[in-house]
This record gives structure tokens, sequence and C-alpha cells, in this order.
């Protein structure tokens, strides 16, 4: 079976929809992050789900670069430094850390509208 060779046009088409498609999803997925965040901060989910929030940043840090959302990434980056941590003590963070997540997750989201 032969493979049929991608000019660089049709590979920077694609790779330039693959973006705009995950640019348009990056609401959702902040909103998401915040959600867990607030879930866990109101005692709606157990602690455990730090875990689930520290890999949801990193994993958003690494993609969000990669699609050209470089100050989401940031973002990203500097909330999963706040939480890993908060994750490796295993409990809920103090009114500072709160106060400084809440502050970066709300930036997180305004970026992701505007990427």
């Amino acid at each position: 079976m032969r493979v049929r060779e991608v000019t660089a046009d049709e590979f920077r088409r694609q790779l330039d929809l693959l973006s705009a498609d995950y640019r348009a999803r990056l609401p959702e997925k902040t909103a998401e992050i915040a959600r867990l965040w607030g879930n866990l901060v109101t005692g709606m989910a157990p602690t455990t789900f730090l875990v689930d929030l520290r890999r949801e940043l990193h994993t958003l840090c690494g993609s969000a670069k990669t699609f050209g959302a470089g100050y989401v990434s940031e973002l990203a980056a500097a909330a999963e430094a706040l939480v890993e941590p908060i994750c490796e003590q295993g409990s809920l963070p103090g009114a500072a850390e709160i106060a400084e997540m809440t502050r970066l997750l709300d930036a997180l989201q305004r970026s992701a509208a505007d990427a």
C-alpha cells in the first residue's frame, strides 16, 4: 500500500484547522478545570481530585503551547506550579492559595475565550 505524500501547504492547512478547533474548545476545557477547582474548595470533591486537577493543568499547558495559545499555556503552568505542592500535601489549600488559584483560573478562562 502506497501512502500519498502531503504537500507543505496541505499540511499547514490541516494544522491550521486543528489549531482552530483546539482554540474553539479551550473555553470548555478551562471551564471544566474551574469547575473541578470549585468542587475541591467547596468540599464537593475529595482532595484526591487534586491529582486530576494537576494532570488537567499539565495537559493544557503543553497542548495550548502546541496549538498557538502561548498565554493560556503560561497561565496553566503557573496554576500547575501552585497546585503541585498542595497536591503533594494532600489537603486543601489555605486562603492565600485559594485566592491566587482563583485569580489564575479567572485569567485562564478569559485568555481561553480570546485565543
